[in-house]
């Protein structure tokens, strides 16, 4: 008897609506979903993920002006311990969070690397960074009871269009002529000092 071919496997995007998980769900092929958590006392299970083999957990709001601790928290932590709740077990959750929950770099703490200790309320928006570590913390301890693999992924910073970055702001100055010098000369600002 021959053996039978492989299943295909489903994958979903939560977060298909942000800079990331948009280009995610194209260029995986993968089913968008979106997720809100308006109300964190909401523990409705997400339908669209009941039946997926593997979930790209990209959602929640970026540092902007104007969201506090009670906006990072709801949003981060309650669509993570949705997500995770509505996965299968057996399934495979990758977490995408952010090296903002090691702080800021610099101030005498050298370079991440793996003995890197984690310090968000060192990072210049503490609320987004502690946010991003009890989700981190949230998808492991949830996933771990309801048997999921999780990963956990710490990019650095997501660039893409519609996101006012960093270096969309030194492009803007240099633009209107305005010269910076990035000091001390040895301090590398991912990306920036290029």
């Amino acid at each position: 008897m021959p053996p039978e071919p492989p299943r295909t496997q489903t994958l979903a995007v939560v977060g298909a609506d942000g800079t990331l998980g948009r280009v995610l769900t194209a260029r995986l092929g993968a089913r968008g979903v979106d997720l809100r958590c308006p109300d964190p006392g909401d523990d409705r299970p997400a339908r669209a993920l009941a039946d997926v083999d593997a979930v790209v957990h990209a959602g929640g709001p970026r540092v902007r002006p104007g969201l506090g601790w009670a906006d990072y928290f709801r949003e981060h932590v309650g669509v993570t311990t949705t997500v995770v709740r509505s996965m299968r077990p057996g399934a495979r959750l990758v977490h995408l969070s952010s090296t903002a929950v090691f702080g800021a770099t610099g101030g005498g703490r050298g370079p991440l690397g793996p003995s890197s200790r984690e310090a968000p309320t060192a990072f210049p928006s503490a609320a987004y960074a502690s946010a991003k570590l009890a989700a981190e913390m949230a998808a492991r301890a949830l996933g771990a009871a309801r048997g999921l693999e999780v990963t956990v992924l710490r990019p650095s910073m997501v660039y893409g269009p519609g996101v006012d970055s960093a270096l969309a702001s030194i492009a803007r100055l240099a633009g209107r002529g305005v010269a910076l010098r990035l000091a001390p000369a040895a301090l590398r600002q991912h990306l920036v000092h290029i």
